[in-house]
């Protein structure tokens, strides 16, 4: 499924191991991702792509104590492994990459949404955009001046 920004999204109700060291856990997991991808991919010339991608991981939980123990950093080393070699080809593709977590009351169980959007090398996300003017102008700033 594609929205307006987005080239191809998906979801479903799990939780996305904590690291995938855990071999037969991270295979399940491999394995659930790569029926979700399979059943919803519209174009299956588009992907894997080997353009520049942007990668988009909201992880819902549905208690708070799943919500405190996962690191947003492992989950998305385990969602970057998991989608290589389905809807890109290598990490370095990766150019922006957003992961966030909630508990959500909309969403009363646990549930994976994953987006992706194939960019050019100089395209951007707005939020992108207006934070790297902001890191230039605070380059600049800390840059001393010259007599």
């Amino acid at each position: 499924m594609s929205s307006h920004y987005l080239d191809y999204q998906f979801g479903f109700p799990e939780i996305i191991p904590s690291s995938n060291r855990h071999k037969q856990s991270f295979h399940a997991f491999n394995g659930l991702i790569s029926k979700a991808i399979n059943s919803g991919l519209p174009d299956v010339d588009l992907f894997p792509t080997t353009n520049p991608v942007l990668i988009i991981i909201l992880q819902f939980f549905k208690f708070q104590t799943e919500y405190d123990r996962r690191d947003v950093d492992n989950m998305s080393k385990t969602m970057l492994d998991t989608l290589k070699g389905k809807l890109f080809n290598d990490d370095v593709q990766v150019k922006t990459l957003i992961v966030s977590k909630h508990v959500e009351r909309r969403i009363p169980e646990n549930f994976i949404f994953v987006g992706i959007k194939i960019t050019t090398t100089d395209q951007d996300t707005g939020m992108i955009q207006a934070n790297k003017a902001e890191a230039i102008a605070l380059y600049k700033q800390s840059k001393p001046t010259e007599a």
